[in-house]
């Protein structure tokens, strides 16, 4: 029996156009579209009926068509163009004077419109939700899904049957591609282009590395606050995206590596008549696919992300790549795992000798043949799957054919790699699921220290208040351990940043940026890292010497050194009341100052103390008493000593009591 057809929009126009039923047809068809076929054995539409003629030309239903069509005949369109049966492919306009890494798709959208025209369609050009990485306050971390839910939306409920996907800034490629994977319209990918190659006193001056250098030579006091920007600013001669291997030269080539652009796409500069040309030929080929009925459902496969990650690798691609294809590859419905980049990209070698990886911009990559060369060398070193399909209706391995480097100083060979390993490693631990390591950045030097040998990395981790194997042989030059009553301290050593001594530590957040992340970062932080023992007297007594599994030399040696050394008296202020463990956090006390506390865990939970302790019952029942005589300012003071004093025996203010929270639940 025919099933009740859901009230929905598309449920209506379905029922409107009376090409399909309810009945027959899978639900996800009905998501991605009214041009889903019908299920196998039930009604279809015929091949010549578009997806628009359901708005503009249904003769069976002339009042809700007279209503589509009439006000699109305004400015200047013909029933003729809309009712003849020609494809209306959309241009997703993602440039504007708000996104200046993408606004040469404003002048190149009249390229596409004569591709388009030429080849029988009909353009239709809409914005997109803005995105620049570089202008965007506080962060544009959530306009990737706000600009992928605003074109899901223009596809699924307007009339085009295909699209041009104008990608160019970081988040832009990905938004748009998890919206073509949803919607399932046919969709091809016109990149904006790097901008040309930028020099500063006849050095190459690369987008965001010229300000990580600047950042130092400035706070060194060795160039001024106008120098450092006419060195910023240098890098950035033309139109265009980034022009080094980030975040936005990265996403580009990775599209074009799925097959969602014509081969050559990705790495044309912006300025280059060649990024007309290929605007053209995108605009054509859009009407190309939607007459072969080529959706992203056919390209977007697993194939295709592997060999997106093999690519990936090759290029030195930046670790913002992992989560935007796998937003990609969930709204296609490929199966791809993080552990993928690993299994998949790790033992490949780093082919493109472009920053932050190596030494030259992306206006030379072009020149060496850009990512069709980098495909073939991989392609002929049989590291590359030539099967999958792209948009030109041809596989992988047709579209590249016999392209090799053109300039093996840029895009080496893979008998030849600037690294032979050299793609993500993916680890986790007892802070995170999973986390990446760009291995093509790390130094040889760092990497024979620390990433030798599993379990022997040596960071200063300690576990559940107690120190790792590798603590004390590994800490970092200056710094020093001390166990005393139950609470150990990692000493930081003295750093000289800026003509001023300041105890620091490297910071070990994960900071994302157009580059994404390559490890630690070697930006100096101001924090205190400390762990507290167990609040009981057994675990105080176990830990007062060393911990068991220290030999007993290093026993000896911490007896020593807690009988000579005498810890610095804490600041009271800025000091939280709550003893943090198990994760490094942020918390404030009092609110407004900051102040970090970390121990690393081997359990996935926190360990927050949750009374107060640390002073002998009689004289907290003594100060109870006297509460009342005294003003709240005089309460707080002695608080704080307390605090204070409780610190410098070893033991936190806040203690005896303890809940678990997970982490799931841990905002920080």
């Amino acid at each position: 029996p025919e099933r009740k057809a859901p009230t929905s929009c598309l449920a209506v126009l379905m029922r409107h156009a009376r090409t399909v039923t309810a009945a027959t047809v899978a639900p996800r068809q009905l998501c991605r579209g009214l041009v889903s076929k019908a299920a196998e054995g039930g009604p279809s539409r015929p091949p010549h009926k578009l997806r628009s003629q359901l708005w503009f030309d249904n003769p069976e239903n002339p009042g809700m068509t007279a209503l589509y069509i009439e006000r699109y005949l305004n400015w200047g369109l013909t029933r003729e163009e809309l009712q003849s049966g020609r494809p209306l492919i959309g241009i997703a306009q993602t440039g504007s004077d708000l996104s200046p890494c993408n606004r040469i798709h404003v002048e190149l959208a009249s390229r596409v419109r004569d591709g388009i025209r030429d080849a029988g369609g009909v353009p239709f050009e809409f914005p997109c939700h803005p995105i620049q990485e570089t202008g965007r306050r506080p962060t544009a971390a959530l306009d990737r899904n706000l600009s992928y839910l605003s074109l899901v939306e223009v596809l699924h409920g307007y009339p085009l049957d295909g699209v041009v996907l104008t990608t160019g800034c970081d988040k832009t490629t990905p938004a748009l591609l998890m919206a073509a994977a949803t919607a399932d319209l046919p969709a091809i990918v016109l990149s904006g282009g790097p901008m040309l190659d930028g020099w500063w006193e006849g050095k190459l001056a690369g987008s965001g590395s010229v300000i990580w250098e600047g950042r130092r030579l400035l706070s060194s006091g060795e160039i001024g606050y106008s120098e450092f920007m006419d060195r910023v600013c240098a890098s950035a001669p033309s139109p265009g995206h980034c022009n080094t291997m980030g975040t936005a030269s990265t996403m580009n080539a990775l599209a074009e590596a799925l097959g969602m652009s014509l081969p050559g796409c990705a790495a044309v500069p912006a300025p280059y008549r060649e990024r007309a040309q290929y605007a053209y030929r995108t605009g054509q080929r859009a009407v190309g696919l939607v007459h072969e009925d080529l959706r992203p459902s056919a390209i977007l496969t697993r194939p295709a992300f592997l060999n997106a990650i093999r690519v990936n690798t090759a290029i030195g691609g930046s670790t913002n790549a992992p989560p935007h294809l796998q937003a990609v590859a969930r709204h296609a419905q490929a199966e791809l795992s993080v552990r993928d980049w690993d299994e998949h990209g790790h033992d490949l070698p780093l082919l493109v000798n472009v920053i932050p990886s190596g030494q030259f911009l992306c206006e030379s990559f072009y020149r060496a043949g850009g990512v069709p060369a980098v495909m073939g060398e991989l392609l002929a070193a049989g590291l590359l799957d030539g099967a999958p399909l792209t948009v030109t209706g041809r596989s992988v391995a047709e579209n590249v054919g016999a392209r090799r480097s053109l300039d093996e100083d840029v895009i080496r060979t893979a008998a030849a790699p600037l690294r032979a390993r050299a793609g993500f490693r993916v680890v986790s631990g007892n802070l995170f699921d999973s986390a990446l390591l760009k291995t093509c950045v790390i130094s040889e030097d760092f990497t024979k220290r620390f990433l030798q040998r599993a379990g022997r990395e040596g960071l200063g981790a300690c576990s559940l208040g107690r120190p790792s194997r590798t603590l004390s042989p590994r800490l970092p030059a200056g710094a020093r351990a001390c166990w005393r009553r139950g609470r150990s301290s990692l000493r930081a050593p003295r750093t000289t940043t800026a003509g001023s001594t300041t105890p620091s530590w490297p910071s070990t957040r994960i900071a994302s940026s157009s580059f994404g992340t390559s490890g630690r970062s070697a930006t100096p932080a101001r924090r205190r890292w400390s762990t507290c023992s167990r609040p009981t007297r057994s675990s105080r007594a176990a830990w007062r010497t060393c911990p068991p599994s220290a030999t007993a030399a290093s026993r000896a040696r911490a007896s020593r050194r807690r009988s000579s050394t005498r810890r610095p008296r804490p600041p009271s202020a800025g000091r939280s009341p709550f003893c943090a463990r198990a994760i490094p956090c942020g918390l404030t006390w009092p609110p407004g100052r900051s102040t970090w506390s970390a121990a690393p865990t081997e359990e996935r939970s926190l360990r927050l103390c949750s009374r107060r302790g640390g002073r002998s019952t009689s004289l907290r029942r003594c100060r109870a008493r006297r509460r009342g005589r005294r003003s709240t300012a005089q309460r707080s003071a002695s608080w704080r000593r307390g605090v204070a004093s409780s610190s410098r025996r070893g033991t936190s203010g806040w203690q005896s009591s303890w809940r678990e929270i997970t982490t799931s639940r841990y905002p920080g």
